[in-house]
């Protein structure tokens, strides 16, 4: 089970983190996924600053590590980040990920796939909520 290896609660999840870091490396790719479990640990728990804190290092990694323009890069960190700021209100700071993540996704020809679909609807609510149909309409019927 995940939460097994990964750490249940957000202390034993930093412990193991801390840990994973000493012994693999910086840019080991457990860290990434222990980076990305811990910061949804945070952002469960409404604890929206260290949350962004881990996203923020988790985006830093993938970039660094798969580099900024691939898409686990984008999967992962931007639409984590798109999230939460979505969740925290930060709609412009929500749009702006989103606005990357779809670049991306549509470059590395990802149209067709299930992630494009979530994020442009994403990306869509966001900007209908700004009053923004104009932009959301497209980004609807493509995602469909």
């Amino acid at each position: 089970m995940e939460e097994d290896r990964f750490g249940s609660t957000i202390e034993e999840a930093a412990r193991l983190l801390e840990e994973k870091e000493k012994s693999l490396g910086p840019d080991d790719l457990e860290i990434g996924s222990r980076l990305h479990h811990l910061a949804n640990l945070y952002s469960s728990q409404r604890d929206f600053s260290n949350a962004e804190q881990l996203y923020d290092r988790l985006l830093k990694f993938y970039e660094r590590v798969f580099g900024p323009e691939h898409l686990q890069t984008a999967k992962i960190a931007l639409n984590g980040l798109a999230s939460l700021y979505n969740e925290m209100g930060e709609y412009e700071r929500a749009v702006a990920h989103c606005e990357r993540t779809v670049k991306i996704l549509e470059r590395g020809g990802e149209l067709e796939q299930e992630d494009y679909a979530f994020t442009a609807t994403n990306l869509a609510l966001l900007y209908k909520r700004q009053g923004d149909y104009q932009r959301a309409e497209p980004l609807l019927a493509q995602a469909l």
